[in-house]
C-alpha cells in the first residue's frame, strides 16, 4: 500500500467513538501514545506496516486495543481480505460467523433504534450520548446476549427499552444517567448486571422482575447495578412464581404487584 506517512502522533485518534476500521500503510514506523485510545469501536484492523499488532494490546497507541480482527503484513500479501463492518437500518455492526455486534449508529442524532434480529451483543459506548434516543425496542433480537459497558450511557432522552429473552448480562454504567428511563423489565434470562449499570436514572419509577437473579440479588440500595439507589421507584412487581416472600428488601421498601404475569 503506497503512502507518505511515517507516522501517527500522540493522541491523535483520541476517543474516536464512531471509527470502526482503519487501514495503516506500510510506510508508517510508529504511533504515538494514546493515539486510538477509547476508540470503543475501532472493530477492524488491516495492518500494512512493519509493526506487529495484537488484539486487545495497548501497544503503539491502542489501535488493536477493542479490535475483533487485527490483519498484519504477513496476512495482506494477496487480495485484501473483505470488511467485517455492515451498515444497516444507521448502524454499523461487526459481522463474522457467529458474531453480529452493533458498534455505533451512523448518526449519535438518532431518535429510535430497529437493531437487526440476529444482533448478538450491543458493544461498549455504542450509543453513549445519543441524546436524541427516546425508543429502543431490542425485544426482536432473540439472539441479543449481551449489552456492553455505557452501551446507552447517557441518553438522557431514553424513555422507553425493551429487553430480549435472550439477554444475559448488562454491563457496567450501562444505563447509567438514562434520567428519562420510566419503567425498566428484566426478564428471566438475566444472569449478570454491572456496577452501576442503572446508577442516577432518577426518572425510573416501576421496576418489573421476571429474573431469579435480579429478585435474589435485590437486597439493597447497591444490588443490581445501583438499580434500586433510585429514590424515585415506587412500585416493584414481581413475577408471582418468584415470590417465595424472602425478599423483605423489596416487600418492605415497595409496593408490590401481586400475580403479576409478565
Amino acid at each position: 500500500m503506497s503512502s507518505s506517512l511515517t507516522s501517527i502522533g500522540n493522541y491523535a485518534f483520541w476517543s474516536c467513538s464512531d471509527l470502526t476500521s482503519i487501514t495503516l500503510p506500510s510506510s508508517l514506523t510508529s504511533i504515538g501514545s494514546s493515539a486510538f485510545y477509547n476508540c470503543y469501536a475501532l472493530a477492524e484492523v488491516y495492518n500494512y506496516s512493519s509493526l506487529t499488532l495484537a488484539i486487545e494490546s495497548t501497544d503503539n497507541g491502542s489501535v488493536a486495543e477493542y479490535a475483533k480482527v487485527v490483519y498484519n503484513a504477513s496476512d495482506l500479501t494477496g487480495e485484501k481480505p473483505a470488511t467485517r463492518i455492515q451498515i444497516i437500518d444507521n448502524v454499523k455492526y461487526y459481522v463474522y460467523e457467529d458474531d453480529f455486534i452493533a458498534l455505533v449508529p451512523t448518526s449519535r442524532d438518532i431518535t429510535s433504534i430497529n437493531l437487526d434480529s440476529r444482533t448478538t451483543e450491543i458493544n461498549q459506548y455504542a450509543f453513549y450520548d445519543c441524546a436524541s434516543l427516546t425508543s429502543a425496542d431490542l425485544s426482536g433480537c432473540t439472539s441479543l446476549t449481551s449489552i456492553e459497558d455505557s452501551a446507552f450511557c447517557n441518553c438522557r432522552g431514553l424513555t422507553s427499552i425493551t429487553l430480549p429473552d435472550s439477554l444475559t448480562s448488562i454491563g457496567d454504567d450501562a444505563f447509567e444517567y438514562c434520567v428519562g428511563l420510566t419503567s425498566i423489565t428484566l426478564l428471566s434470562s438475566l444472569t449478570s448486571i454491572g456496577t452501576y449499570a442503572f446508577q442516577y436514572c432518577s426518572g425510573l419509577t416501576e421496576v418489573i422482575i421476571d429474573s431469579e437473579y435480579v429478585y435474589n440479588k435485590a437486597t439493597s440500595t447497591s444490588a443490581c447495578g445501583s438499580l434500586f439507589n433510585n429514590s424515585s421507584i415506587t412500585t416493584v412487581k414481581v413475577l408471582s412464581s418468584l415470590d417465595d416472600g424472602t425478599n423483605s428488601y423489596i416487600t418492605t421498601n415497595f409496593t408490590k404487584g401481586e400475580n403479576e404475569v409478565i
